[in-house]
């Protein structure tokens, strides 16, 4: 039988820890002001880290226009972390919506979703970021859209298999006799039975998402100034790090270390939900 103790899963643990700081450090970006985050001061530009021999007042150095690295790490990770969360829940509504209508209808919509499904996972998502972004521009809310499209086949099929599932099972149907509509029964009744695998889906979404901004943030497609995120910070670093290397590493190691404890919770969590484990 799998362990599916918290206790005993270090690795859940680390994640967890890991993600409760990011939380703290998304709270601070949101009371910090964008002047401070902007602020240039170009007599001290490329200071290092304090442990490096830099400042106190700079503790993990400026960049090339001598702005504290971080103020501007803390506003990225606020920035990364709300587009890859907002983006996660919109994609699992979208896919989940999209399962339940497969599930419900069959016949010619079932087959519609199936073929937007095959085609979503048939054709690599960054072509179609691409294509989207060179066609209608971008902008904050579009581009948050336009990741939500990312990993929604991915949850379509979770929900359309296990809503078919839980209608085999009868207990929807004996809902339905005592007059509950179709709504009321998906939303009260399937959906909190089949939220598990949901939320594990989800977990192996977020990441994906997080490394898909982060990648189409460091090419100059994604979040545009004066905004920030982790994978602009590694653009705009790229080419510095011969002079200023903490300006590419402090956030590549908070993509790599975010993205690796979301996987581990969402390795822990597939172990805690799933009912043929138990």
């Amino acid at each position: 039988m799998a362990n599916r103790s918290l206790r005993f899963h270090v690795g859940a643990q680390i994640g967890i820890a890991w993600i409760i700081l990011m939380l703290g450090l998304t709270a601070l970006g949101l009371t910090m002001s964008a002047d401070y985050v902007l602020n240039i001061d170009l007599a001290h530009r490329l200071q290092p880290p304090l442990m490096f021999g830099g400042n106190s007042v700079n503790i993990l150095g400026t960049d090339e226009l001598g702005r504290d690295m971080a103020a501007r790490l803390i506003k990225s990770i606020e920035v990364s972390a709300g587009i890859a969360f907002c983006a996660t829940l919109l994609g699992l509504f979208i896919g989940t919506a999209a399962g339940f209508v497969a599930a419900e209808a069959r016949g010619v919509l079932d087959q519609l979703v199936q073929g937007l499904i095959d085609f979503q996972a048939s054709v690599p998502f960054l072509i179609i970021a691409l294509t989207l972004l060179a066609f209608f521009g971008n902008s904050i809310v579009l581009f948050v859209c336009l990741m939500s499209l990312h990993g929604w086949e991915r949850h379509a099929r979770v929900a359309r298999s296990m809503a078919m599932e839980a209608n085999a099972l009868g207990y929807a149907s004996a809902v339905r006799q005592l007059g509950a509509n179709t709504m009321r029964v998906y939303a009260l009744h399937i959906l909190p039975n089949i939220a598990g695998p949901l939320i594990v889906s989800a977990t192996l979404a977020f990441p994906e998402i997080v490394l898909l901004e982060s990648g189409l943030s460091f090419l100059g497609l994604g979040v545009q100034p004066p905004l920030t995120s982790l994978g602009a910070m590694v653009g705009f670093g790229r080419d510095y790090i011969d002079v200023a290397p903490w300006m590419v590493l402090l956030p590549s190691a908070a993509i790599l270390l975010t993205t690796l404890s979301i996987n581990l919770v969402g390795d822990w969590l597939q172990d805690w939900l799933a009912p043929r484990r138990r």
